[in-house]
């Protein structure tokens, strides 16, 4: 659904983050074809916004 006035904001693919985060500790026992799955980026590709890591967070306090 496109709401009023046509526009659509980019989200943050926060969930992609952490399964990035969780596949990096994982040593090596990730299934990397389920990367996507549920993310922001498998739903609505075109308006995810996809990081790593936010560079703005303190020790301890990241994403």
């Amino acid at each position: 659904m496109v709401p009023a006035g046509g526009r659509i904001a980019p989200l943050f693919d926060v969930l992609l983050h952490y399964n990035l985060q969780a596949a990096s500790c994982s040593n090596g026992d990730v299934d990397l074809s389920k990367i996507f799955a549920g993310t922001l980026v498998e739903r609505d590709p075109m308006h995810a916004v996809t990081f790593a890591e936010n560079h703005d967070t303190q020790p301890g306090l990241a994403l």
